[in-house]
This record gives structure tokens, C-alpha cells and sequence, in this order.
């Protein structure tokens, strides 16, 4: 059943068959609605429109747009309900996960109104004593936020909230498998107090994204494949356009001799297989030292048989987003089995239809197959025995990609060799590989971005020009 539509807010214009695009409810494969391709004219206009007026939004003073920020926040959540259908129904995910998601939503776009009061610069001294020196962060105009559809409300919240409060206009491109709940953002968002010129969403799939990044943008905000942020770098490199790129990971997960086995496994199952594994801080490595491999499998085993698939608050894993992905990802599975990799566990799923995939864990693997290198973004993660935390160290580096890790260890010295040692840009202590909260910075090094930082106060050198001013007196 038809249920929602994806508005064009920039222009009003009737769509020929050819630029619909279905959208499907991984749960049930059923279309929902369909949404539509902005065309290369439109999104050339649009770019146009807020370029020509961003001044709409950037003049407003700061500690006003924070105010126009809870404003929006408010009627945000008034639409709770709205929201959260929308979620469930484009990522096929249970109602408590997609309440998490509002709520995290919420959570991020309320520290970014309070900088409102906080968009702080600096003073410092000269030698000269008749000289004042001051740094400002100014806007630094019109944004692309490019977004993955893993956990869309966080996402739009992520980077929409510290690109307004910072003074930019804002280009959002959600993914095509998600929407309806850009959609409704966007429009509480105008009916809120943001000018339309400095608040403007487009629809489509890689073509259209491919299409913006190529316009006269100020920055491109990208969360995404490794793959795709390294063409939009390619294309942004050529007119020296700002880029913030937040890519893939293969994050590892430690287990020490000395670990917590039960809480440890209970960190595994989460970081492994939550919102099904589509988490770019999903550990889809779980590395244990010897002394606690047989304990840590027994009870890691023993919790993931019993993990079942489907879209209830009762059930555990939910579909991955698309029938592509369903594919990508069961053919690199299969393609290991082929190769002598063995499926030592695995949750059931009992659904006749919707994109799912059964919770695994996948042993007897290379560090060097194509199982343990790529990104799979789903339910899936290899377990490797080490002998010692020098060992698990050196499997956790040994990857293209440096998002976050995690180690379990009751021994502080093990824990601070390990912190000093992972080459990532987050790591916990006793807990699972994902978790990054508002206030804290998030990115990754190596292929898991190109050096910018996300939430916390670093997410406004993102959206911000510094500009430093030395004033004479004469």
C-alpha cells in the first residue's frame, strides 16, 4: 500500500513516471510510496536559489538561530508518532529502535541549538601593544549533507543541526530508500523559521548525489562507502571545495584472558549484529587471546543461536535495506564458506518475505580474505583466536580502515597499551564499538574519512571559516 509521498520543495513542477522511484519496506518487500529523481536542472536551480540568498539565514545572529533551532525542536517532537512510522516503515526496524533514533535525533539537535550561545572565538596577545588580535568562525556558505539510510534521523541531525547553527545554507540529499522521513524534516523544518533558501532537501539516488557534488558548493558533508567518498574527493579536488568525509569500518573488537566473559558477550552480540549489522561502528571482527577463546565461544554461541530475525520489539535482527545489499552481502558470504570458512553460529529466520539475513558468526578465516577486509554492513562477523593482546593489536590494525574498536580487559595497563596502539579514531574500554554520543568527537583515520570529526565542538570546524582579525589602535 501507497502510504507516502516525497514532496520537491525548491519547485514546483509535475514528475513524468520515468523520475518515480519505489521505495520498499525491507521488512515485507512491500512499496510504501515512491519518491523521485531530482533532475541535473533542478538540482543546478537549487544550488543557484541558496547561493543567491544565503545571507537569508547567515545574518540572522547566532544566538538567534538557536532559538529558531528549539523552535524546531519542539514541533520535532510533537511529530514523534509521524516519525517514528516513517522510520519503521522505510527501514523495515522495530518501534524501539526507531524510538532510539528519535531520541538521539533530539539529543544532537539541542547541543547544537546551545552553541547558539557558545559560537566562541579567540583573543591573543601581540607583542605589539597597541594591537588586538581575535579568530572568528564564520558560515562557510552553501552545504551539501549527503546522508546513508542505516539510522536516517540521526544521521539528518548530525549534520543539519551544527550546519545551520553555524549560519550555512543547507542542500540535503537523503537516501532514496529513505525518503519520507527527509520529507517531513524538511518541512517542519520551514515551518519552524528557517527560510526556505537556507533549508532545501533533494531527492534521487547516486546519479543526483553525483550531480550536486559537481555544483558550485560551498562544502560536501558525506556519509557513506569508502568508494563513493573517494569519487566525491576526486570531484571536489578540482574546484578546492571543502569535504568532510565519514566512511566504512571494520571495526575489532578485543577480547582479553582477563575479560568480563558474559558482559563481553553481550557487547559482542550488540556491536555485531544491532540495527543488523548496518552500523559503520558494527564490529564485524571479534578478536579473543587464547586463555578465554573457549569460555567466550560458549556463551557468544549459545546468545547468537538464539537471535531471530524480524521487525518486533520481541525479535532481534532486522532486515538490511535493500535486495541489492541482501545479495552483495550473501554472495561474499557464500563466496568464503567456498574458500573453507565455517559458520559456527547462526540465529534463525523464520520470515517468508523481507531482506533479511541470519545473524552469523563466521570462523576459520584468513585475515587476508575478502570476508575479513570489506565492509559488509549486515549481520555478519568473523571470530579469530589469538595468543596474546600483542597479537590482537596487530589483527585489529592490520585493515584499510580505522573507525572505532573495543576492548574488554580488566587490567588498566592492558587497556591503556591498547588505547595508545589501535590505529582508530574511537576506542572503548568495556564496551561495545559503537556508542558515540553528541558530545563526542567521531571519525575515523586511514579509509574511514579524511580527518574531520563529527559531533561535540569539533563538528563546528567542519562548518565553520575561521577568520582572524588583528586591529591596530591609531
Amino acid at each position: 500500500m501507497v502510504n507516502f509521498v516525497a514532496k520537491n520543495f525548491a519547485l514546483d513542477s509535475s514528475l513524468s513516471e520515468s523520475e518515480k522511484i519505489p521505495v520498499v519496506n525491507p521488512s515485507n518487500e512491500e512499496i510504501i510510496g515512491f519518491t523521485f529523481t531530482t533532475n541535473n536542472l533542478r538540482v543546478e536551480n537549487i544550488v543557484r536559489l541558496a547561493k543567491a540568498n544565503k545571507q537569508n539565514w547567515s545574518s540572522i545572529s547566532s544566538p538567534e538561530r538557536g532559538n529558531i533551532l528549539r523552535n524546531f525542536l519542539k514541533k520535532i517532537e510533537l511529530s514523534k508518532q509521524d516519525f517514528i512510522k516513517i522510520v519503521c516503515a522505510e527501514t523495515g526496524k522495530s518501534q524501539i529502535d526507531s524510538v532510539n533514533e528519535f531520541e538521539a535525533m533530539l539529543e544532537m539537535g539541542h547541543l547544537m541549538a546551545s552553541n547558539g550561545r557558545r559560537l566562541n572565538g579567540i583573543t591573543s596577545h601581540s607583542k605589539n601593544s597597541l594591537k588586538r588580535i581575535s579568530v572568528w568562525r564564520e558560515p562557510v556558505g552553501v552545504c551539501a549533507l549527503i546522508v546513508a539510510s542505516n539510522t536516517p534521523l540521526p544521521n539528518y541531525a548530525w549534520k543539519v543541526f551544527p550546519a545551520l547553527i553555524a549560519g550555512n545554507s543547507v542542500i540535503l540529499k537523503p537516501s532514496e530508500f529513505t525518503p519520507f522521513s527527509s520529507t517531513l524534516f524538511t518541512e517542519i523544518a520551514l515551518e519552524a523559521g528557517i527560510p526556505a533558501s537556507a533549508f532545501q532537501l533533494i531527492h534521487g539516488d547516486g546519479e543526483t548525489g553525483s550531480t550536486l557534488v559537481n555544483c558550485d558548493v560551498d562544502l560536501i558533508s558525506f556519509t557513506g562507502s569508502k568508494e563513493t567518498g573517494m569519487k566525491i574527493a576526486k570531484a571536489a579536488a578540482s574546484k578546492l571545495t571543502k569535504v568532510a568525509l565519514e566512511l566504512g569500518g571494520k571495526n575489532a573488537l578485543i577480547i582479553c584472558d582477563d575479560a568480563d566473559v558474559e558482559l563481553a558477550s553481550d557487547a559482542a552480540v550488540a556491536s555485531a549484529f544491532s540495527n543488523a549489522g548496518q552500523r559503520c561502528a558494527a564490529a564485524s571482527r571479534i578478536i579473543v587471546t587464547e586463555g578465554v577463546y573457549e569460555e567466550f565461544i560458549s556463551s557468544f554461541y549459545n546468545k547468537v543461536n538464539k537471535l531471530a530475525c524480524g521487525n518486533s520489539d520481541s525479535n532481534s535482527v532486522g532486515p538490511v535495506i535493500s535486495a541489492k545489499s541482501l545479495e552483495r552481502i550473501n554472495k561474499i558470504l557464500n563466496e568464503s564458506i567456498k574458500k573453507g570458512a565455517r559458520i559456527s553460529a547462526q540465529g534463525s529466520n523464520s520470515n517468508k518475505k523481507g531482506f533479511y539475513i541470519k545473524p552469523t558468526v563466521v570462523t576459520e578465516v584468513s585475515p587476508d580474505d575478502e570476508i575479513s577486509k570489506v565492509e559488509l554492513f549486515g549481520p555478519i562477523c568473523c571470530l579469530y583466536k589469538v595468543k596474546n593482546i600483542n597479537e590482537a593489536i596487530a589483527l585489529a590494525n592490520n585493515s584499510e580502515y580505522g573507525l572505532t574498536s573495543a576492548i574488554w580487559t580488566q587490567n588498566h595497563s592492558t587497556a591503556q597499551l591498547a588505547t595508545n596502539a589501535l590505529e582508530v579514531g574511537m576506542v572503548t574500554v568495556n564496551g561495545p564499538t559503537f556508542g558515540a554520543e553528541p558530545n563526542m568527537p567521531f571519525g575515523g583515520v586511514k579509509n574511514s574519512g579524511n580527518g574531520w570529526r563529527e559531533n561535540g565542538e569539533s563538528v563546528l570546524d567542519i562548518y565553520t571559516e575561521i577568520k582572524t582579525v588583528a586591529e591596530n589602535r591609531i
